[in-house]
C-alpha cells in the first residue's frame, strides 16, 4: 500500500500510515494524546464556566458566542443545544446567539467597515450590560 502525502502546514498530517499496523499505531498515539489532555483538564475552570452560564440563564441575560473557522460551527451547535434543550427541560428560554450564524450580517460588517469588525460590530448590537460573550478559536 502506498502513502498519500498532504501539503506541509502546521497541524496537518504529513503522511498517512501505509499499513494497518501504521493506522493502529496512529490511533493508539491519538488516544494517548487525548488521555493526556483529559488528565490535564482543570475541572475547577470548567465548573467556573458552567456557573457563569447558569447565572446568565437564571438572571435572564444573553449569551453571545463567536468563533472562527470550525469553531464558528461549534458555536452554532452550542446555540442549538443550549436553546433547545434548556427550553425542553425547563420551559424557559435561554437567550443565546451565535454571531457566525448570519452570513449576511458578517459580510455586511466586512463590506461596510472592515473584516476585522465582523464580530465586534455585531457584539455591539447584541450585548447588553451583564450579558456574556464567549469567543472560540482553535
Amino acid at each position: 500500500m502506498s502513502t498519500a502525502s498532504t501539503a506541509a502546514s502546521p497541524g496537518r498530517v504529513e503522511e498517512l500510515p501505509a499499513t494497518d499496523a501504521g493506522v493502529a499505531g496512529y490511533v493508539s498515539d491519538y488516544f494517548a494524546t487525548l488521555k493526556m489532555l483529559l488528565d490535564a483538564t482543570n475541572v475547577a475552570q470548567i465548573e467556573q464556566v458552567v456557573s457563569i452560564l447558569l447565572e446568565t440563564f437564571q438572571t435572564g441575560k444573553r449569551l453571545v458566542l463567536c468563533g472562527n473557522g470550525g469553531s464558528g460551527s461549534t458555536t452554532s451547535h452550542l446555540v442549538c443545544d443550549l436553546a433547545k434543550n434548556i427550553y425542553l427541560d425547563s420551559g424557559k428560554v435561554f437567550e443565546v446567539v451565535a454571531l457566525t450564524d448570519s452570513p449576511a450580517m458578517i459580510t455586511a460588517w466586512a463590506n461596510d467597515t472592515d473584516f476585522t469588525n465582523i464580530f465586534a460590530g455585531q457584539a455591539r448590537t447584541w450585548l447588553r450590560e451583564g450579558d456574556v460573550l464567549i469567543a472560540l478559536s482553535g
